[in-house]
């Protein structure tokens, strides 16, 4: 019995279990930073690590630049991830960019309709 045929296109089917891990991950940290502000919400109540305490202020900063790392992260994972679809729908499912594009003087091809290539010629023009 031969062996089942290899997919015809692996790597989308990659990226996409890459980009479902990261987006699971991104949903982890975020849970978890929820987390850790509701327990700084309760350590302002003990005393001693009132508003304005030096712990307070640490748990406030630390916090704060996990978020904003956390948000810088998902923002250049979103960018790289906009890109590559719209390579992808230049370029087909190969995702090699679009095809050269011809100069806005150039011939038009032979099989146009004659209605459609004296309107384009008198555009050019």
């Amino acid at each position: 019995m031969p062996a089942p045929p290899a997919p015809l296109h692996p790597r989308p089917a990659r990226a996409q279990s890459s980009i479902n891990e990261v987006n699971t991950l991104a949903h982890k940290l975020k849970n978890r930073l929820e987390a850790l502000d509701k327990l700084n919400e309760e350590a302002l109540k003990k005393k001693g690590c009132g508003p304005g305490s030096a712990s307070e202020r640490t748990r406030t900063s630390v916090t704060a630049g996990l978020k904003k790392k956390l948000k810088d992260l998902v923002g250049d994972f979103s960018k790289l991830r906009r890109a590559r679809e719209a390579g992808r729908r230049a370029g087909g499912a190969a995702g090699l960019g679009a095809p050269p594009r011809a100069a806005p003087n150039a011939r038009l091809p032979p099989t146009l309709p004659c209605s459609l290539a004296a309107a384009a010629a008198r555009s050019a023009v």
